[in-house]
């Protein structure tokens, strides 16, 4: 798999990617691709190959192991197809560590020759939406202290979609407002696995198909320390927007959007309650934590968005 349009808009692309974060391609895929690419995933749902999606975390107060499913989602990880289904899906069969794009990816990014930033290989994760308010919470796709993912693409596979429909991938290139983005047939969205923080709205279509390729360097980044406070409102909001502090910045800011979000994706349940205690948990310890050494870095931030000033460059990647 080669996207031509990577090639033809390498530049924008990547200008987007380091200015914000995300990048969309539209008609990146060729119309006959797709469609057999929407057959095989349809063919792979009826054999049984896809599983509900639910997120296995721990309840702290408990230490009891509990899983968050979401409604109406259904997935499969093209490394684990047997031989029957990699017969009914050759395309997805063929594309393996999508090779070409990964390659693309790194002549467009300029990331060669380094442990942490060269794609080496990848993964992809097929996904089925089937209505009923279907949709996912607000989160990162990778955290950098545990895994080496770098680079998140996602394909969309819906001809038939429609406004109204619902299913939008909302992207948070905070401190910059929300861009909505509608699941279109054919189009690529990419975008920082670390730092681009995303969710799906709730999907009323009887079927959506899209899937997700994630690249991953061969080693961790790591763990990154921020700046030091400093004692202007500059040099503190500064601080809070360098990537060490600015996942737990968008958690705080986005609260209540965050909370919303995971009520809409998961059934009213004992684990949803838990997930959002934890919510809550994480929100208020980051609050007081913030408060406590960036004070005026979040008076500056609050101001600065209120009156649609600009911040300092943002790292993505």
């Amino acid at each position: 798999m080669r996207l031509a349009a990577l090639t033809r808009d390498a530049a924008r692309v990547a200008r987007a990617l380091r200015a914000h974060g995300y990048a969309v391609i539209d008609d990146a895929i060729a119309i006959d691709v797709g469609r057999a690419m929407r057959d095989e995933m349809r063919a792979l749902f009826r054999a049984d190959a896809f599983v509900a999606n639910a997120t296995v975390f721990v309840d702290a107060a408990t230490t009891r192991a509990r899983a968050l499913e979401k409604r109406g989602i259904y997935e499969c990880e093209t490394h684990t197809m047997g031989e029957d289904q990699r017969k009914l899906a050759p395309v997805f069969a063929s594309l393996g560590q999508a090779r070409e794009v990964m390659a693309q990816a790194n002549e467009l990014m300029g990331w060669r020759d380094n442990a942490t930033t060269t794609l080496t290989h990848a993964s992809v994760k097929l996904q089925c939406n089937i209505g009923d308010g279907a949709c996912f919470p607000l989160h990162f796709d990778s955290d950098s202290t545990l895994d080496s993912r770098r680079l998140t693409m996602l394909t969309y596979l819906n001809e038939d979609w429609k406004r109204g429909d619902g299913g939008e991938l909302v992207v948070y290139p905070f401190p910059a407002k929300e861009v909505v983005i509608e699941p279109r047939f054919g189009r690529v969205v990419l975008l920082s696995s670390q730092l681009g923080l995303h969710r799906v709205l709730p999907s009323n279509a009887n079927e959506r198909f899209m899937f997700t390729v994630w690249f991953f360097a061969q080693e961790k980044t790591g763990e990154t320390r921020a700046p030091l406070p400093g004692t202007t409102a500059e040099s503190q909001m500064a601080a809070l927007l360098h990537p060490a502090l600015r996942k737990h910045l968008c958690k705080l800011v986005l609260a209540e959007t965050w909370a919303r979000s995971i009520e809409e994706a998961h059934p009213d349940d004992d684990a949803r309650s838990v997930a959002l205690r934890t919510h809550w948990d994480e929100v208020g310890l980051i609050g007081r934590v913030l408060s406590s050494n960036y004070p005026l870095g979040l008076a500056r931030l609050a101001e600065n968005i209120d009156a649609s000033k600009p911040f300092p460059p943002i790292e993505w990647f």
